[in-house]
């Protein structure tokens, strides 16, 4: 996933195949977000399978930002994948506002629900947004790294924090960090 300072743009690269891009736009000007544009690509290796991603409002200037892959693939990682979305949801009301509380009980969770040979990994954050900065703060468990492209300098950053895949293992930490994207 990354921002282009140029475009005011998130994207998530992701497999190649088929492609269906997604915007944000008109959801993100009602929700305290006019300023930016959330466009991604999802591009399946198949056409069913364990990848999701998920955008939600928490309240005017901030919002979550979800994003996972299942092991395995077809109908099987697309159900497992339906089961994490739910105990995100779940998890999203007390812990949402944390990102390494978030996947610390997402991964418990997931040890309690998940059959035994599945896991998965994600990345969750925050882009909070006022007047005088943006930032996105984010944990990672086993996610591809962020990164940030700076159109101005032509040059991306990559966001290198520990996280290992939900699922597991019981009673992991998780590490995170927040970014100034916009500062003062």
């Amino acid at each position: 996933m990354f921002f282009d300072n140029r475009t005011e743009s998130w994207e998530y690269p992701t497999r190649r195949g088929a492609s269906r891009q997604q915007s944000a736009r008109c959801w993100l000007s009602e929700s305290g977000f006019s300023q930016f544009e959330i466009l991604y690509k999802y591009i399946p290796l198949n056409p069913v399978g364990g990848d999701l991603i998920s955008l939600r409002k928490i309240d005017s200037g901030l919002l979550s930002i979800l994003v996972g892959d299942v092991v395995g693939h077809g109908i099987s990682a697309a159900l497992i994948a339906s089961l994490v979305n739910v105990l995100a949801n779940k998890n999203q009301e007390k812990n949402g506002l944390f990102p390494k509380r978030y996947l610390e009980i997402l991964n418990t969770e997931a040890n309690n629900y998940l059959p035994e040979d599945y896991y998965f990994t994600a990345l969750y954050g925050l882009l909070s947004s006022n007047n005088n900065s943006t930032k996105f703060t984010f944990s990672r468990g086993g996610h591809p790294y962020p990164f940030v492209y700076s159109s101005s300098e032509k040059i991306a950053r990559i966001y290198e924090i520990a996280g290992t895949p939900l699922g597991l293992m019981n009673n992991l930490t998780y590490e995170e960090l927040s970014i100034d994207l916009l500062p003062k």
